[in-house]
Protein backbone atom coordinates (compact mmCIF):
# COMPACT_ATOMS: atom_id res chain seq x y z
CA UNK A 1 0.00 0.00 0.00
CA UNK A 2 1.44 3.21 -1.13
CA UNK A 3 0.71 6.02 1.65
CA UNK A 4 0.97 9.94 0.17
CA UNK A 5 2.54 11.31 3.16
CA UNK A 6 1.34 14.53 2.63
CA UNK A 7 -2.00 14.18 2.45
CA UNK A 8 -2.01 11.69 5.43
CA UNK A 9 0.02 14.82 7.53
CA UNK A 10 -2.65 17.28 5.75
CA UNK A 11 -5.56 15.64 6.84
CA UNK A 12 -3.96 14.55 10.68
CA UNK A 13 -3.94 18.74 10.58
CA UNK A 14 -7.13 19.24 9.49
CA UNK A 15 -8.64 16.45 11.81
CA UNK A 16 -6.66 18.19 14.78
CA UNK A 17 -7.86 21.64 14.09
CA UNK A 18 -11.70 20.65 13.72
CA UNK A 19 -11.47 18.00 16.66
CA UNK A 20 -10.12 20.94 18.97
CA UNK A 21 -13.01 23.27 18.34
CA UNK A 22 -14.16 23.04 21.95
CA UNK A 23 -10.06 24.09 22.88
CA UNK A 24 -9.75 21.30 25.00
CA UNK A 25 -6.92 21.54 27.35
CA UNK A 26 -5.49 17.70 26.23
CA UNK A 27 -6.58 15.57 23.33
CA UNK A 28 -5.74 11.86 22.79
CA UNK A 29 -4.97 10.54 19.40
CA UNK A 30 -4.61 6.25 19.62
CA UNK A 31 -4.32 3.61 16.97
CA UNK A 32 -2.11 2.78 13.74
CA UNK A 33 1.31 1.91 14.20
CA UNK A 34 1.59 3.12 10.71
CA UNK A 35 -0.25 6.52 11.14
CA UNK A 36 1.66 6.94 14.34
CA UNK A 37 4.83 8.91 12.65
CA UNK A 38 2.58 11.29 10.67
CA UNK A 39 0.04 11.87 14.11
CA UNK A 40 2.85 12.95 15.98
CA UNK A 41 4.24 15.05 13.60
CA UNK A 42 0.54 16.73 13.22
CA UNK A 43 0.20 16.64 17.14
CA UNK A 44 3.97 18.47 16.96
CA UNK A 45 2.89 21.28 14.27
CA UNK A 46 -0.53 21.78 16.07
CA UNK A 47 0.96 21.93 19.89
CA UNK A 48 3.15 24.84 18.48
CA UNK A 49 -0.11 26.99 17.18
CA UNK A 50 -1.95 26.01 20.13
CA UNK A 51 0.53 25.43 22.96
CA UNK A 52 -2.39 25.41 26.11
CA UNK A 53 -3.71 22.10 24.11
CA UNK A 54 -1.58 18.88 25.10
CA UNK A 55 -1.92 15.92 22.40
CA UNK A 56 -0.84 12.82 23.09
CA UNK A 57 -0.22 10.56 20.20
CA UNK A 58 0.07 6.18 20.53
CA UNK A 59 0.24 3.51 18.76
CA UNK A 60 -1.37 -0.04 19.20
CA UNK A 61 -3.04 -0.64 16.46
CA UNK A 62 -5.76 0.19 14.14
CA UNK A 63 -8.59 -2.24 15.67
CA UNK A 64 -6.87 -0.26 19.12
CA UNK A 65 -7.97 2.82 18.06
CA UNK A 66 -10.77 1.73 16.89
CA UNK A 67 -12.24 0.32 19.96
CA UNK A 68 -10.83 2.96 21.92
CA UNK A 69 -12.82 6.10 20.07
CA UNK A 70 -15.93 3.71 20.26
CA UNK A 71 -15.40 2.89 23.80
CA UNK A 72 -14.50 6.90 24.26
CA UNK A 73 -11.31 6.45 25.80
CA UNK A 74 -9.23 8.71 22.70
CA UNK A 75 -11.07 12.06 21.19
CA UNK A 76 -9.30 10.76 17.53
CA UNK A 77 -8.82 7.09 16.22
CA UNK A 78 -5.59 6.32 13.82
CA UNK A 79 -6.82 3.79 11.21
CA UNK A 80 -4.94 2.21 8.20
CA UNK A 81 -7.58 0.32 7.38
CA UNK A 82 -11.17 0.97 6.80
CA UNK A 83 -13.56 0.38 9.82
CA UNK A 84 -15.38 -2.80 9.85
CA UNK A 85 -18.83 -3.13 9.48
CA UNK A 86 -18.95 -4.81 12.73
CA UNK A 87 -16.94 -1.83 14.19
CA UNK A 88 -19.07 0.08 12.72
CA UNK A 89 -22.67 -0.93 14.37
CA UNK A 90 -20.52 -1.47 17.83
CA UNK A 91 -20.22 3.02 17.57
CA UNK A 92 -23.74 3.49 16.58
CA UNK A 93 -24.96 1.13 19.86
CA UNK A 94 -23.04 3.48 21.75
CA UNK A 95 -23.83 7.04 20.06
CA UNK A 96 -20.58 7.20 18.07
CA UNK A 97 -20.89 7.63 14.40
CA UNK A 98 -17.39 7.37 12.65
Amino acid sequence: MKINYVKMITMCLCVLCFTAGAWAESLGINGSTTVLPIAQKAAEAFMKIHPDVNVSVSGGGSGNGIKAIIDGTTDIADSSRFIKDKEVAMAVEKGVYP
